[in-house]
């Protein structure tokens, strides 16, 4: 093999916005591609911006590349557009296959360093004309590689789908048996709202003016994005006894299963494994003698979706706390609450180590692909 310089095999045109005044949504122009929010797996999605004024323009089959944060990732375009300064088209000449070109560029793309800015990693014009690239010395040994990469990629893209569908399977195995217990219920099971049986509270935020209230604080303040599904150990945020004490801010303890009420975690429910207090966002439903937390926990996992399709907002989810109370939850013994976390705990587990190792087939396709791409640019997959 020999190697050449990207500017030997191609014309590189590098990306420019036009004015913000030339955008549409309305299809008129042509498609208008800002930098990589479009970009697939290999051929560049629908577009969801137009312009009236071209500034720089890519073809079908020429390959764009992304040239700021991230740099370097690549896809192909699909008919004739204009691009801007997110990205670069690389134009082939005669002498390089395009697919092969393509097919080293995601093989370098964790090589590609920019120029590294306040904003923005980048790379600019310059730097992507001097990138190298391996040729074989005719074009049909290009083509060769390429046929070979595609049969090899296409198998692994397979196998994923499969272990994907595999995991999918999974989780929707637990998801099933939770909907199931809690769905059909068991012989003499009886329900109240849970405002009724337990009691539940909401938190605050202290005055962000006021830098006593957070400066050096060592009291735990657990926000709505914190909240996940599972075991809560720590929060990121603290505040002061004087920003507790000033704020409607309140220690929730130990056990307390804690509900997001407001944006893209509302409808996440989780157990406190530590004292802390939260922000208004959270709801909190204490510990008491009639449940254990897991079996709350579960119960509100089963109502999750129900809950969010009761929330307001249209931009963002928001579930009030009156809801929350004015839902439903079995009331049942100790010991068949019990039972059933037990149950729901072993194939929650199970499913987890599934996942685990259906994620371990998809990081060892990764490699494979790696150490494939490697071969075909050393030149060990022709003869």
């Amino acid at each position: 093999m020999i190697e050449k310089f990207i500017w030997e095999v191609c014309d590189v045109i590098a990306g420019q916005s036009p004015e913000g005044k030339f955008y549409n949504k309305e299809e008129e122009g042509i498609p208008f591609y800002q930098g990589k929010k479009e970009f697939t797996d290999k051929y560049i999605g629908k577009p969801t911006t137009w312009t009236t004024k071209v500034t720089k323009e890519a073809f079908k089959d020429d390959i764009l590349m992304s040239v700021r944060a991230p740099v370097g990732p690549v896809n192909f375009s699909t008919e004739h557009i204009c691009i801007g300064r997110g990205l670069a088209a690389i134009r082939v000449k005669e002498e390089i296959n395009k697919e092969y070109l393509f097919y080293y560029l995601i093989y370098h793309e964790n090589s590609i360093v920019g120029n590294k800015g306040a904003v923005f990693n980048s790379i600019n014009k310059k730097q992507i004309e001097n990138l190298k690239v391996p040729l074989p010395n005719k074009l049909e040994e290009q083509k060769q590689i390429v046929e070979i990469l595609d049969k090899a990629f296409e198998s692994i893209e397979q196998a994923k789908a499969n272990i994907e569908k595999n995991i999918q399977n999974s989780k929707e195995l637990f998801q099933s048996r939770l909907n199931e217990i809690f769905s059909q219920k068991g012989d003499g099971w009886e329900e109240n709202e849970l405002g009724k049986v337990c009691k539940t509270g909401a938190g605050g935020t202290p005055l962000k003016s006021r830098k006593e209230y957070y400066e050096n604080g060592d009291i735990p303040w657990l926000c709505s994005g914190e909240v996940k599904q599972g075991n809560i150990y720590s929060s990121n945020k603290y505040i002061t006894k004087k920003g507790l004490d000033n704020s409607s801010a309140k220690l929730f303890p130990k056990n307390t299963v804690v509900i997001a009420m407001y944006g893209a975690t509302a409808g996440d429910v989780g157990i406190l494994r530590f004292e802390t207090s939260t922000n208004q966002a959270v709801c909190g439903i204490l510990p008491n003698e009639l449940f254990i937390p897991e079996f709350i926990y579960y119960s509100f996992s089963y109502r999750k979706n129900e809950l969010i399709a009761q929330a307001t907002g249209n931009a963002q989810p928001n579930i009030s706390q009156i809801k929350i109370k004015n839902t439903l939850i079995p009331i049942i013994t100790k010991k068949e609450q019990i039972k059933i976390v037990q149950e729901l705990d072993s194939l929650k587990e199970q499913t987890k180590q599934l996942e685990k190792h259906y994620q371990q087939k998809l990081d060892n396709l990764e490699e494979l692909k790696k150490s494939i791409l490697q071969k075909a640019f050393s030149g060990e997959l022709i003869p």
